[in-house]
């Protein structure tokens, strides 16, 4: 009994460490996925296979279909099914199970919704403390998606968000690169653009209206 006793507090330390080792990793872990709009999917430069080697997740948009993001990242082409080897297809199972190409569908939804769930709880989470850091910032402001002073059209694509949310995001983008330097070259912006909108999504591109 006592040897079984120990055992068991052994592993139990064991797990704890562990667990505790994930957590710190976790925390330290910086956010890799961030949503864009469609307009910018065809933007010159950007690269499945250099985005993947950085590690982002990176998923277009359409504005109202959160709920069926697509991500960009480099897939293999789904296997064709060569039936039987005699050359006539297989006859069909009284309980199917799901081909290969079926759980990779399932499985990159899952991966979907998983990611969508994820930016909105840092949403509310950038939303609540910007609200704490700017309490003077009420109502609502449109927020251009490529900020001017970065090179961003005046008349491109914006979105409308809480104030206090936007001033949070004008702040990270000004960390990024400072107001009333030169503008930022291709892949400078790009990089830009995907760092604060990482820690910052717009709600819109995640199934939130603000």
């Amino acid at each position: 009994m006592p040897m079984r006793f120990w055992l068991l507090a052994s592993w139990l330390l064991l797990a704890g460490c562990a667990a505790e080792h994930l957590a710190v990793r976790d925390d330290a872990r910086p956010e890799r996925e961030v949503f864009l709009p469609t307009e910018l999917q065809d933007w010159e430069g950007w690269s499945a296979e250099g985005l993947e080697e950085a590690g982002w997740d990176i998923y277009f948009v359409a504005s109202g279909a959160a709920s069926e993001v697509e991500s960009v990242m480099a897939r293999r082409p789904p296997r064709r099914d060569r039936g039987s080897p005699s050359g006539r297809p297989a006859p069909p199972l009284l309980n199917p199970r799901p081909t290969r190409e079926q759980r990779e569908s399932m499985r990159r939804r899952s991966e979907d919704v998983i990611a969508v769930h994820q930016a909105r709880t840092r949403y509310f989470e950038a939303l609540k403390e910007a609200q704490a850091r700017y309490p003077e910032h009420q109502g609502y402001q449109n927020h251009h998606l490529v900020p001017i002073y970065l090179g961003g059209a005046r008349d491109g694509v914006t979105y409308r968000l809480q104030s206090a949310y936007h001033q949070a995001i004008t702040q990270e983008f000004r960390r990024q690169w400072s107001y009333g330097s030169t503008k930022p070259n291709g892949d400078q912006l790009r990089q830009i653009l995907l760092d604060v909108y990482s820690r910052y999504p717009i709600p819109q591109l995640i199934g939130i209206t603000p």
